[in-house]
């Protein structure tokens, strides 16, 4: 079966190419999984510190390897915060859980960030500039 897999993508070079574009992404859907996993414990256990640390620590490895991949986690994320402090039983170790998923997120990602915060800044001001210079082309 592997073998005939292997003369498959060796003779069709559009699906050798959407297969090579499909592992770029692997790395990313694996650190998503991940994150809903630790999410979706954190959502069922209760005052538990280990998953707020662990889903920081994911959600930094995730923007280390594409930080367009958090997009995926924003709603997942506002809607599990809401239903932690829409429980009556909200308790100010609660109130703990944002500040220690963004400091452990924080701590992850700062190297890289220490790093190339000018980098992302300047591609930014590129950007708005190359918006601005195309609708004056456009006119």
């Amino acid at each position: 079966m592997v073998c005939g897999l292997h003369l498959f993508f060796a003779f069709n070079p559009y699906l050798f190419e959407q297969r090579v574009d499909y592992l770029i992404d692997l790395s990313q859907i694996s650190f998503i999984t991940l994150n809903y996993y630790f999410l979706f414990r954190l959502l069922k256990k209760e005052d538990n510190f280990l998953y707020c640390f662990l889903n920081g620590t994911s959600l930094g490895l995730l923007f280390l390897v594409k930080p367009t991949g958090i997009l995926f986690l924003l709603m997942p994320y506002i809607y599990t915060f809401y239903i932690k402090f829409k429980q009556k039983n909200l308790t100010k170790r609660k109130l703990l859980y944002i500040p220690i998923l963004i400091s452990s997120f924080l701590i992850i990602i700062w190297p890289w960030l220490s790093i190339n915060w000018l980098t992302i800044f300047t591609s930014i001001i590129n950007s708005w500039q190359w918006r601005i210079n195309y609708k004056m082309a456009l006119r």
